[in-house]
């Protein structure tokens, strides 16, 4: 009888310990299944976002296109392309795919849009692992002459944002705090456009105008 009623016993935990072993398994599945319904593919705004980005895409791809406002939409198309969460076809793309795609969006923009060449500049004008696939030196030159000319300022910033860089191992101390100064000078304008101010702080905030800055040789104004 004892030892009976020991096998019930210890059939009773078998059937116990399955049971929630079972239970465990139907919840981490639902858990996991509610997790895939939220993605960055399917919430409101990345929908938004995504019928944003066709927007701005087509009418930067259409062949009719040729106004600053046409450039300027193919600027803001590869800039969400490349933004850290794409939405769409692009969420699954490699940084490279993506690269390349923008570069080709931009490339439609820069004949109208001061944007749109900058953007391209600077994707053009990495070296290495971080150009993305698309590094090409004579194209940025190229169109850093084509901004110049157009006196972009952007373009200015840009060419001081070289001379003050850790490359910059040729650049003489004076023309580097000169790059600061001007940077700091167009920044206080508050005549710059969102790009061009983000290419000034960038400078101002690298290593060698915070040195500059130290030995207090960058005006506070």
């Amino acid at each position: 009888m004892k030892k009976n009623s020991l096998h019930r016993h210890l059939r009773s935990l078998l059937v116990g310990a399955i049971s929630v072993l079972t239970i465990g398994a139907v919840q981490a599945q639902s858990a996991g299944s509610s997790t895939a319904d939220v993605t960055p593919q399917t919430d409101t705004k990345s929908l938004e976002r995504l019928e944003t980005l066709k927007a701005l895409k087509a009418r930067c791809e259409n062949p009719a296109s040729c106004t600053k406002a046409d450039g300027d939409a193919c600027a803001e198309a590869a800039a969400m392309i490349l933004d850290k969460e794409p939405v769409g076809e692009y969420y699954d793309m490699s940084s490279n795919q993506r690269t390349k795609i923008a570069i080709r969006l931009l490339e439609r923009g820069v004949d109208t849009s001061d944007l749109a060449a900058g953007r391209a500049y600077d994707l053009y004008d990495q070296i290495g692992f971080f150009s993305g696939g698309v590094g090409d030196a004579y194209r940025a030159n190229e169109l850093m002459q084509i901004m110049t000319k157009r006196n972009y300022v952007g373009a200015t910033l840009r060419t001081a944002r070289k001379g003050v860089s850790l490359l910059a191992f040729n650049t003489p101390d004076n023309e580097k705090r000169d790059h600061c100064v001007l940077a700091k000078r167009l920044l206080t304008s508050g005549k710059l456009d969102l790009d061009s101010k983000a290419v000034a702080n960038e400078i101002l905030e690298g290593t060698v105008c915070k040195n500059i800055e130290a030995q207090g040789l960058l005006p506070k104004n």
